[in-house]
């Protein structure tokens, strides 16, 4: 059992962004999946404009395989960034376009991606891991 949920904190629930936050990047540090999507998605009823807080709905989504929702979560998130999205939720949106077979969006997506790291060396892992993925769905027909 993850020693999070020990704390009283998160038995009771947390009305705390920040700390629902540090919170659910424990779990994620832990991979506990299930444990932290009833906490993002409390993150997201407290804070429903933030797209970091769709981003880790949406990244939890996708790690436990539910692709069609984690879409929608990353959705939420590109239109609360507006006209300049950041390539990480560009990148997942096209992994999750991907994985449920949607390959030419998906290279759009993950093309942006590539596009929007370019102008940041801090996302230069993101541009790699893209430009790979980019060029992985290139290869299939």
């Amino acid at each position: 059992m993850n020693h999070l949920l020990t704390d009283p904190e998160l038995r009771g629930g947390i009305e705390d962004s920040a700390a629902l936050r540090r919170a659910i990047d424990a779990l994620f540090d832990d991979e506990a999946w299930d444990q932290a999507l009833p906490l993002t998605l409390q993150l997201m009823a407290l804070e429903p404009q933030d797209p970091s807080a769709s981003y880790r709905l949406g990244s939890c989504l996708q790690r436990m395989e539910q692709f069609e929702p984690a879409l929608a979560a990353f959705t939420l998130c590109l239109l609360a960034q507006g006209d300049q999205p950041t390539p990480g939720p560009l990148l997942r949106t096209g992994e999750c376009l991907a994985a449920v077979g949607q390959r030419e969006r998906a290279r759009e997506l993950l093309h942006a991606s590539v596009d929007a790291a370019r102008s940041d060396p801090q996302y230069a892992p993101l541009q790699a891991l893209a430009q790979q993925q980019l060029d992985a769905l290139m290869q299939v027909h």
